[in-house]
């Protein structure tokens, strides 16, 4: 007979392993930003502050992206943030010459694709990467309560219950819920 400290046990480590996800997409996220903006747009390593300035605190200098680029560009910023990834921009309050400027706008417009086409994926992926490898031990754990087709449904809404009632089991539970809630990200039926 399992019991429910095993259901809160499986559903804890689905939460766990699923903030090391997003842990680690926000130190891509930070990757990327540096990697384009210093190789492919050829910044200044001393105008990089300025382009994360511009980033995490200069919305309304970005250019104009599509809804879904700026969501998901908000999403990763969001990330980067509330997991402590955040790079320290403070010199950033400098004058930038004025070809800088069309160059952060290039980083921000790439940042945006890059924040949809490859983190989004990446965390959707590995999301249910995760509810498909802990699914076959739902009907175990629930005693057939709970069949084998609505596992990964169970488990999702079960981890969003757990996420609002016990927020201290995790670092990071309203950013779970904020990307779990987020447009694109799978929904449990």
């Amino acid at each position: 007979m399992k019991t429910a400290g095993q259901i809160e046990t499986l559903i804890q480590n689905i939460g766990y392993q699923f903030e090391a996800l997003l842990e680690e997409q926000a130190k891509a996220f930070i990757q990327e930003t540096t990697t384009y903006a210093l190789k492919r747009v050829k910044i200044a390593p001393a105008h990089l502050p300025y382009v994360f300035w511009v980033l995490f605190e200069g919305e309304s200098h970005w250019p104009e992206l599509p809804a879904v680029n700026k969501q998901t560009l908000g999403l990763a910023l969001r990330i980067a943030s509330d997991t402590d990834n955040t790079p320290r921009y403070s010199a950033a309050f400098q004058t930038v010459p004025l070809e800088v400027e069309g160059q952060v706008d290039q980083v921000i417009e790439h940042m945006g694709v890059w924040s949809r086409s490859s983190m989004m994926v990446a965390i959707i992926e590995n999301w249910l990467a995760l509810l498909r490898k802990a699914a076959p031990q739902v009907p175990k754990i629930t005693n057939g309560e709970i069949e084998a087709g609505q596992a990964m449904s169970w488990l999702q809404l079960s981890l969003r219950y757990l996420l609002s009632r016990f927020q201290g089991w995790w670092h990071y539970p309203s950013l779970m819920l904020h990307v779990m809630a987020f447009p694109y990200f799978p929904q449990a039926k």
